[in-house]
């Protein structure tokens, strides 16, 4: 979407755009990173109509950055703050004979509290507050600037867009411009005349049409890979999901249905990082991270393999809707850490332990009988809490992951952080608080991020080719894994998340 909007800013034979929003699902980074390219679109000279028959709060926020905002006649705007449900469950844990036996290192680290109490730490609470004011001041900011309404203003009309017994009264409140209907005709023709055609692809190539020849069809699944790049370069290595040893899955329409979701495996970064890194053709990368936790030892080993690449070109990171814990673990592998002002960073904290099952079998019948030849042997048995020398052994190993994460974000991040344990302890930060403590070096999406590293590079515009890894793979190469012995959750032995 990006793409094509920058076609439209910069190519001439544009007047201008219409965007029709249809169900859109976009996180608040996204609406960050789009509404940046409208506003080029917008200080080219063209103007940008946004229509839509309902507007909630992440459909409005796109639209101001619009020129002009268009309603259906019996269309709604219904706007909302911003609200967030926490529920523990350590009470019905117990009721059904569960224990979960859970530890942190960070006083704000409280991704475990969900299980293990019955109502939030003033740490969490405090850190999970002040992430919110400041994610709704922005959002008060984004829509006060896009309509010229004082931050007053902007709350006052949360409340009203519910209330209005007339829909002529949007207009009046300033949330939009005008009540119109879907064919848009009498709009566009005021605004950009009569004589234009409408461009759908915007410079982008259309999607690929349907095969209707068997064997082209096949062919085209058992294609092999494409050869190794040979064209002056930047890479972008997307980062996607949950992190763990082992390959990184990816919910494509061949897959999805048996992995529901994408995940970031070690062994896969590894392997792509060290490609990249050979590749004397890529002058330099960009990962792509939203992520919000993982293993401390998969992402120590992405973290080491990216920090080689960075040796030998330069590694900057671009962080999507979030990069927190082992995600940014991962962010502090690069010279320049890029992030939307909506983005989630941080989280510098360890959590690990478990459920203890013992009440629940006694209730369902289930017998189990231990058998251990040591005292941590049996560390995470399903059935008992820990004892105290197995609940010191394990905070102390959390102790050794938790500084191994201190220094690494030290490694990368060097004087830009001036003390560390002032962003650690598991504290989360919206991308604009960021800037201010030294996690994120500027504020911006994928497209600056690209810009600046060719900048930095002295690669001219048009001089290289932007690739995207890992590339997908091909019917193959799908099949093979299905019959491998990886599996996205690590075999190895135990070892804590960054959660």
């Amino acid at each position: 979407v990006v793409a094509q909007l920058n076609t439209v800013a910069e190519d001439e034979q544009y007047a201008g755009l219409v965007i029709q929003l249809q169900n859109p699902d976009m996180r608040l980074s996204q609406i960050d990173e789009i509404t940046e390219a409208i506003r080029s679109v917008r200080e080219h000279q063209k103007k940008v109509v946004f229509f839509s028959e309902v507007y909630d709060l992440p459909r409005y926020l796109l639209a101001c950055s619009a020129d002009i905002i268009l309603l259906q006649h019996q269309g709604m705007v219904q706007l909302t703050g911003l609200a967030v449900e926490e529920m523990y469950l350590a009470d019905l844990l117990k009721k059904l004979g569960l224990t979960a036996e859970l530890m942190q290192v960070g006083r704000f680290k409280g991704s475990g509290e969900r299980l293990s109490q019955t109502g939030p730490s003033p740490a969490w609470s405090q850190n999970i507050d002040s992430l919110l004011d400041n994610m709704y001041g922005q959002i008060i900011q984004c829509i006060g600037e896009g309509r010229q309404m004082t931050p007053q203003q902007v709350e006052d009309t949360f409340l009203k867009s519910w209330t209005i017994s007339d829909r002529s009264q949007y207009i009046a409140l300033g949330l939009i411009d005008r009540l119109v209907d879907r064919s848009l005709v009498e709009v566009t023709e005021e605004q950009f005349g009569t004589r234009f055609e409408w461009d759908q692809q915007m410079g982008q190539p259309r999607p690929p049409q349907a095969i209707n020849n068997p064997m082209a069809l096949l062919q085209m699944l058992f294609q092999p890979p494409d050869p190794p790049n040979q064209k002056l370069s930047l890479a972008i290595i997307h980062m996607r999901g949950t992190i763990h040893s082992g390959k990184s899955t990816r919910a494509n329409p061949i897959n999805a249905s048996l992995f529901a979701a994408d995940t970031i495996g070690s062994r896969t970064m590894v392997k792509t990082l060290g490609e990249v890194r050979d590749n004397d053709m890529i002058k330099g990368v960009v990962l792509r991270i939203d992520s919000p936790d993982g293993s401390a030892l998969a992402s120590d080993l992405i973290w080491q393999a990216a920090r080689e690449v960075n040796e030998k070109k330069p590694v900057y990171v671009s962080i999507g809707s979030m990069a927190a814990s082992g995600g940014y673990y991962l962010s502090s592998s690069g010279r320049q850490v890029y992030a939307d002002p909506r983005s989630i960073v941080g989280s510098i904290g360890v959590v690990d332990g478990k459920i203890a099952m013992g009440e629940l079998y006694e209730k369902i019948g289930i017998r189990t009988y231990q058998r251990a030849r040591d005292p941590l042997a049996d560390l995470f048995n399903s059935t008992a809490p820990f004892t105290s020398e197995q609940r010191a052994a394990l905070f102390a190993s959390m102790e050794l992951i938790y500084n191994d994460f201190i220094q690494r974000v030290a490694a990368g991040r060097g004087e830009r952080v001036g003390d560390i344990d002032d962003v650690a302890h598991g504290q989360l930060f919206t991308g604009q608080q960021a800037i201010h403590n030294g996690l994120v070096d500027k504020l911006g999406g994928i497209d600056l991020v690209l810009h600046d590293l060719a900048k930095d590079l002295k690669l001219a515009k048009g001089a290289y080719e932007i690739i995207h890894l890992p590339r997908p793979k091909n019917l193959t190469e799908v099949l093979a894994d299905l019959f491998d012995v990886d599996s996205p959750v690590s075999l190895e032995s135990h070892h804590p998340l960054l959660l």
